[in-house]
């Protein structure tokens, strides 16, 4: 059995206001921003939501339309949406859009976009470091939508089945950002389910 007290103690005394978070590291404190800071596998060239390489945004072949946003390529779908990467033409940046995909009657359909357009004015009000940035929300052609910051990489899942094992210091940070971002969210009102 690992010995993860020594390589968690300090963590209870970092700070939990929003911004960057720190481990100790030789005795300092040193930022953990990123992939390689943390000690994940190398993300290939082309990850599950990255540009594809050499084409900017706008040149990449468009599947669709959601009110001002070219739909760009599918990036996920669950029971209830789907996610799409989708081209901004007004601030010229590549963003997430998500999407219900409901065959409902009418009146229920009514509900299920009210629901979703509150989910979407909750997270809008929300500026933390780990919980994605809402730009935008609305209905276009019947179709709900909400529009927010595109994040490059791969989900704990997508790395775990490529084999990643996180040490129990990396556990502890990931652990301790998804708290903090509740924590955040919660402190404002907002509950994630």
């Amino acid at each position: 059995m690992t010995n993860t007290s020594s390589s968690m103690s300090g963590l209870a005394s970092e700070p939990t206001a929003p911004g960057p978070l720190s481990l100790p590291a030789g005795g300092d404190s040193a930022p953990w921003n990123d992939t390689e800071e943390m000690g994940l596998p190398e993300q290939p060239a082309a990850a599950f939501n990255a540009n594809p390489p050499n084409k900017g945004a706008d040149q990449l072949p468009t599947i669709g339309h959601i009110g001002r946003y070219a739909l760009k390529y599918q990036i996920g779908e669950g029971g209830l949406g789907r996610v799409f990467a989708a081209h901004d033409p007004l601030l010229s940046r590549l963003i997430a859009i998500k999407t219900l995909n409901l065959e409902i009657a009418a009146e229920e359909r009514e509900a299920f976009n009210a629901l979703f357009l509150n989910e979407a004015r909750a997270a809008g009000g929300l500026s933390h470091p780990h919980i994605v940035t809402v730009f935008d929300a609305g209905i276009s052609d019947n179709r709900v939508y909400i529009a927010m910051e595109l994040l490059k990489g791969r989900d704990l899942r997508q790395l775990r089945l490529e084999g990643w094992t996180p040490t129990p210091t990396q556990a502890a940070l990931v652990v301790r950002r998804v708290a903090d971002a509740l924590a955040y969210a919660h402190s404002k009102g907002v509950v994630h389910r």
